[in-house]
């Protein structure tokens, strides 16, 4: 049984706690995959440098992971740290609800000390 493949980018736990722990199930290497996981990569870029974790499921190697987890639809990400678990099926196309519901958008305590909202 496959584990979770962490990208390339994995963030260290920094002076906010425990990084974010996003999941996106795929299947296979399809141009509308690689669209999610560029798009959610993009989001956490913005939203969380430097706290985020971006796991890849490939569900044609490790087709019962869709199953123990829950998923219906692919691609579908998952935020799996901070609780609750998020998420949110499509290719994250619409920043505006991609942020929204995987509440990635800036809050009092993740905002950057210094600036003014």
């Amino acid at each position: 049984m496959s584990e979770p493949k962490p990208s390339d980018d994995e963030a260290t736990a920094g002076e906010e706690g425990e990084p974010w722990v996003l999941r996106i199930y795929v299947s296979d290497d399809t141009p509308r995959a690689k669209l999610a996981v560029a798009n959610l990569r993009r989001l956490c870029e913005e939203h969380l440098p430097g706290r985020f974790r971006i796991e890849v499921i490939d569900i044609e190697t490790d087709p019962g992971a869709a199953f123990r987890d829950g998923i219906v639809a692919i691609p579908t990400v998952s935020r799996r740290n901070p609780l609750p678990v998020r998420t949110l099926i499509g290719t994250l196309t619409d920043t505006a609800r991609a942020l929204d519901q995987l509440d990635l958008a800036e809050r009092p305590e993740t905002a950057v000390k210094g600036e003014d909202h």
